[in-house]
């Protein structure tokens, strides 16, 4: 076998090469490594710890949205419920102003009736007296007259009160 020298020798040289590497470089080198695997892990964590937190502001977000919703629904009733209270109270108002109106207007109804009925029964008294002036001319005197008059009136206002009532 054929030993070549140079082969040898760059073993040789190759050997304390990888000693001094493993001597001087590999430790730093390992160490470094080390660091950006801490480095990484420390961020890994740091992200899964920023994830976990975000998950909670999301959930504390929707939430308070949740919330805000149902409030907003309650909001929503209390102003139906007091639209509906005031829309009452209005429609209340309303229909009492009708029925005052109502009656005052059956007031005035019944009192034009009433002058409607003085009127005739004066306006009947007149015509009775002149009719009966006319035809009697003084052959009954002044007290059955006025007595004639009188059942006349009374018998003419039973008449009006009927025709009043149908």
């Amino acid at each position: 076998m054929n030993l070549n020298w140079t082969t040898v020798f760059q073993a040789f040289s190759f050997l304390i090469l990888l000693f001094l590497l493993k001597k001087y470089v590999y430790d730093i080198v390992i160490d470094m490594i080390d660091k950006r695997r801490e480095e990484i892990k420390n961020k890994i964590d740091s992200a899964d710890d920023l994830k976990s937190e975000a998950r909670k502001l999301k959930e504390k977000y929707e939430e308070q949205l949740k919330q805000a919703y149902e409030k907003a629904e309650e909001i929503k009733k209390d102003i139906i419920e007091t639209a509906e209270k005031e829309k009452k109270k209005i429609l209340d108002k309303t229909e009492e102003e009708a029925e005052n109106i109502k009656k005052k207007t059956d007031q005035e109804i019944k009192l034009q009736i009433e002058k409607a009925k003085d009127e005739l029964r004066k306006e009947t008294a007149e015509i009775a007296v002149r009719i009966s002036e006319k035809i009697i001319e003084k052959e009954i005197d002044k007290k059955k007259h006025e007595k004639m008059i009188d059942d006349f009136l009374k018998g003419l206002g039973e008449n009006i009160d009927q025709w009043s009532n149908s």
